[in-house]
C-alpha cells in the first residue's frame, strides 16, 4: 500500500515539474514577457556567455545596436525590467544576428459583468442574487505557444468587505476555482461562474495576477503582471442618490447610511436617497454644461389706488360771495407711491383710476366755475 502511494506522489510531482518546465521553455524566436524569471532559451542555440542585442525601431542590423545583454546561463535566463524595460521587440544574437526571442510588456486587465441583466458591473452595483462572470483582457495568452501550455495561468483574488479572500466561487455549473485560470485568448471570459445570492452585502475588491515564472512578483507597474484592482457593490437595493443620479464606487470616499439617506463620512454631507449598507461611493453623471436652474416664485402685485387732495385758500368765503378776485380753489391729484413684489426692472400697467378724478371732485370743480360765472354778471 505504501509503495503504491509513494509511486502516485512521484507521478504527481513529475507532472508538476513537467508543466513548470514547459512554461519556462521558450521556443526559438518565441515571446518573452518582461518580469519572467528562470527561462530556458537554450533552444535558440545560445551558449553561456553569449551576447544578445537590440536595435531600436527604424534602424538597420548593420548599425551599432542600441543595447546588448550578456546571457550567463541560457537554461536559467531572466527578463527583468531593469534590463528590458522600454526595449520591446526582437532581440538577436550579436554575432550571427539570429532572432532569439521577442520581448513584450505584459498587459492584464480585469472586468466583472452581470450576466443576469447583461451589463458591465465594474465599479458599479451588482444586485445580490445575480450571476456574475469575469473578463480577462491580456496579451499573456501568447504563453500558449510554449509546449504543453494551454494558456497563461491567472489567479483572480476576490477580497470581501470583511477582508477575507475567496479561492473559489459557485455558479450554475458548480464550484469554480479562481486559481490557475488558463487565459488562452486576448479577451477571455469565464462565463457565469459566480452566484452572488449567498454573499454578504458590501463592496468587494477584485484583482487578477499572472503566476507564471514569478511575473506577479516582478510586476513594476499596475496593469502588467498584476491588474489594477476593481470594485463592485453587491447588495439588494440599487444605490441611487438624490435626483436619480447613478452612484459609482471608487476608493477614498467612505459612507454610512440610515433611514434618512447617505452620509459622507469625510465631509459630513447628507445625501437623501435610498438606504445603502456599506461601501465607498462617489456620485457620477454630474451635469457638464455648467447650467444652473433656479426656480423663482413671485408674490402677487399689490397696487394702491391714487388719492385726490383738495387744497383751498386760507379764506373760507361763502360760495355765493366769491368774486373774480377771490383765489380759486386748487384741485390737486396726488398719486400714492406704488408698492410691488415684482423685480425693479418689471413695469406694471398703470391703474385706470390714476388719471381720472373721482365724482365728488368733479362736483367741486363745477361749483367753483359756476361761482366765477355768477360773480362776473352785472
Amino acid at each position: 500500500m505504501r509503495t503504491g502511494i509513494t509511486a502516485l506522489l512521484c507521478i504527481i510531482i513529475a507532472l508538476a515539474m513537467t508543466v513548470q518546465a514547459d512554461i519556462r521553455t521558450v521556443p526559438p524566436a518565441g515571446t518573452v514577457f518582461i518580469g519572467e524569471e528562470h527561462l530556458d532559451i537554450s533552444g535558440s542555440g545560445l551558449s553561456p556567455g553569449s551576447q544578445i542585442a537590440w536595435w531600436a525601431p527604424g534602424t538597420s542590423l548593420v548599425e551599432t545596436p542600441a543595447d546588448t545583454v550578456t546571457v550567463t546561463n541560457p537554461s536559467s535566463f531572466s527578463a527583468l525590467s531593469s534590463s528590458f524595460a522600454g526595449k520591446e521587440g526582437i532581440w538577436y544574437s550579436l554575432g550571427e544576428k539570429t532572432p532569439i526571442f521577442k520581448i513584450k510588456s505584459p498587459r492584464l486587465r480585469l472586468k466583472i459583468s452581470d450576466t443576469t441583466s447583461d451589463f458591465d458591473a465594474t465599479g458599479k452595483w451588482l444586485p445580490r442574487g445575480h450571476l456574475a462572470s469575469f473578463q480577462i483582457e491580456s496579451n499573456l495568452y501568447e504563453l500558449r505557444s510554449r509546449t504543453g501550455v494551454t494558456g497563461a495561468p491567472v489567479d483572480i483574488i476576490i477580497k470581501t468587505p470583511e477582508g477575507g479572500e475567496y479561492s473559489a466561487v459557485s455558479g450554475p455549473s458548480g464550484s469554480f476555482s479562481l486559481t490557475g485560470i488558463p487565459v488562452s485568448s486576448a479577451s477571455y471570459d469565464t462565463g457565469p461562474v459566480w452566484n452572488t445570492g449567498n454573499t454578504d452585502s458590501g463592496t468587494y475588491t477584485i484583482r487578477a495576477e499572472c503566476t507564471a515564472n514569478e511575473m506577479k512578483s516582478n510586476s513594476v507597474d499596475p496593469g502588467t503582471g498584476v491588474s489594477v484592482p476593481i470594485t463592485v457593490l453587491i447588495q439588494d437595493i440599487n444605490p441611487l442618490s438624490e435626483g436619480g443620479r447613478q452612484v459609482e464606487i471608487q476608493a477614498g470616499q467612505n459612507f454610512k447610511t440610515d433611514t434618512q439617506g447617505i452620509t459622507d463620512l469625510q465631509t459630513g454631507q447628507k445625501i437623501p436617497g435610498p438606504t445603502m449598507t456599506s461601501g465607498k461611493i462617489t456620485p457620477v453623471s454630474t451635469p457638464t454644461d455648467g447650467t444652473v436652474r433656479t426656480v423663482i416664485t413671485l408674490a402677487p402685485t399689490t397696487v394702491s389706488s391714487p388719492e385726490i387732495t383738495v387744497t383751498q385758500s386760507p379764506a373760507r368765503t361763502p360760495l355765493a360771495q366769491v368774486s373774480s378776485e377771490t383765489p380759486t380753489t386748487l384741485v390737486t391729484l396726488a398719486k400714492t407711491p406704488t408698492t410691488s413684489a415684482v423685480p425693479s426692472n418689471t413695469t406694471s400697467a398703470p391703474s385706470p383710476t390714476s388719471t381720472v378724478a373721482s365724482l365728488p371732485t368733479l362736483q367741486v370743480i363745477i361749483a367753483v366755475l359756476a361761482g366765477v360765472c355768477l360773480a362776473g354778471r352785472p
